[in-house]
C-alpha cells in the first residue's frame, strides 16, 4: 500500500485584496474559507452555471477573486429598509 504524498499548500491572497482580484482560486481553495458551500457543490454550481466561473466546457473551474466577492454579495440579506430605500 502506497502512501499518497501530501499536497503542496500554495499560499492564496484574499479575494477583496488588490493582488487576489485577478487571482484565479480552484475550488478546494474557496470551499468553507470564502464561500458557504464544499468543493464539490462549487463544482456543480459552476458547471449549472449558477454562479460565475473562469473556464469554458471541459476546462478546469475556477474562480477570480472578483467572482468569488461578486457570489457573496448575491449572497447578502439586506435589511428590509435598505431594499424598500432603494
Amino acid at each position: 500500500m502506497s502512501k499518497a504524498k501530501p499536497r503542496a499548500v500554495r499560499e492564496v491572497p484574499l479575494p477583496n485584496s488588490p493582488e487576489g482580484e485577478l487571482f484565479h482560486y480552484t475550488p478546494e481553495e474557496v470551499a468553507g474559507r470564502f464561500l458557504p458551500w464544499t468543493a464539490r457543490s462549487i463544482r456543480d454550481k459552476a458547471r449549472a452555471y449558477e454562479i460565475p466561473r473562469c473556464g469554458g466546457p471541459g476546462q478546469r473551474i475556477t474562480l477570480t477573486g472578483r467572482q468569488i466577492c461578486e457570489i457573496n454579495a448575491s449572497l447578502e440579506i439586506r435589511p428590509l429598509a435598505e431594499t424598500r430605500a432603494a
